[in-house]
């Protein structure tokens, strides 16, 4: 009954602990069980960690080792890179978790395998548990910019995404303002491109107010280009890195600069910011190849998180049907005794 009550709460504690991240696999030996996260790819930084988790029935030290390949897997070092050990804690339910760090210094492709030894015994290895990405930190080449027109309060905008073969898509920014920060709060579109092609991106401008552009270029690891705009426009951009697993690192910033265009027609101005939302957008492309999808803001693509309810609840069902089996058993045991008597 003891151990039937232990084994649930490890289930259900297990549970509760992947439902909050995506893990690559899950492997159970008779008294313990362990998981690994699942890393996105492909993803802007070479700062970022491994999610594991230790869970035991009896009392055990687990030793975690990290391998890294560079060959999709292919060989692995001799040497794990990053050892770490977990110590049981005072509630019956022993293990561990923590993060490995990942042990790469340039981008690439990658693969981690996370090796658990129980109590140093090699015979007692945790089946070993893979996961990988692809690592890409290099920005690509800015859209080029051909200046805007004009119509009433509508701003057409001109402009080339880059050939950098990853280019995912185009951020457009604009304020009243010639200084002003390329974040949420100047965003007014998002196009999503494909690589050399051309397109017009048109704006209206709210209260016939004159509007300012800046454009910047997106891979789809996250990672952001240089702005390119309107003269005279001084800006300092803030990118957000992608979420990482359990650690993010920002993309790198550069200071306030200076934009110009090749074409542009702009007047001075002073006044606020605008406000995102406040106007219509329309795109269209200039070429036949590819498509525009829209300007919404899209995230970018997320890991798909394994089924761990599903097989928590299998889990659960199965120790309920042994454990009535086990109190069946025992109830006709004991009226058979007593019939004896």
């Amino acid at each position: 009954m003891r151990k039937f009550l232990i084994s649930l709460a490890v289930t259900l504690f297990l549970a509760i602990g992947m439902s909050g991240a995506a893990f690559a696999g899950t492997t159970t030996y008779p008294d313990w069980t362990a998981s690994i996260s699942t890393l996105q790819s492909p993803i802007n930084t070479q700062k970022f960690n491994i999610q594991y988790s230790v869970i035991s029935l009896v009392r055990a030290t687990f030793t975690v080792d990290l391998y890294v390949s560079i060959d999709n897997g292919t060989t692995y070092g001799t040497t794990p890179c990053e050892t770490q050990d977990t110590n049981y804690d005072s509630n019956n339910v022993y293990g561990g978790s923590g993060t490995l760090p990942a042990c790469i210094t340039s981008g690439g492709s990658y693969t981690f395998k996370v090796v658990i030894t129980k109590d140093g015994d090699i015979t007692d290895t945790f089946h070993p548990l893979y996961t990988s990405t692809v690592v890409n930190s290099v920005a690509p080449n800015p859209p080029t910019y051909n200046g805007k027109t004009i119509s009433g309060d509508t701003y057409t905008l001109n402009f080339v995404a880059p050939t950098t073969s990853n280019v995912s898509y185009v951020n457009i920014y604009a304020s009243t303002s010639t200084t002003y920060q390329t974040d949420s709060s100047t965003l007014v579109g998002k196009v999503n491109v494909t690589p050399g092609q051309s397109y017009s991106y048109a704006y209206t401008a709210p209260n016939s107010t004159t509007r300012y552009f800046s454009l910047q270029a997106f891979d789809t690891a996250g990672n952001g280009s240089t702005l390119v705009g309107d003269p005279g426009v001084v800006i300092t951009p803030v990118i957000t890195a992608s979420s990482i697993q359990n650690t993010s690192t920002p993309a790198s910033t550069s200071n306030s600069q200076v934009l110009g265009a090749k074409t542009s027609t702009s007047s001075s101005s002073s006044g606020q910011i605008n406000a995102p939302g406040e106007s219509s957008k329309k795109i269209s492309k200039s070429s036949n190849a590819g498509s525009v999808l829209g300007v919404t803001k899209t995230p970018l693509k997320q890991t798909k998180t394994t089924k761990a309810w599903e097989l928590t609840v299998a889990i659960v069902v199965a120790l309920i049907v042994i454990y009535l089996t086990y109190v069946s058993r025992t109830g006709r045991s004991l009226l058979l005794k007593k019939r004896s008597k």
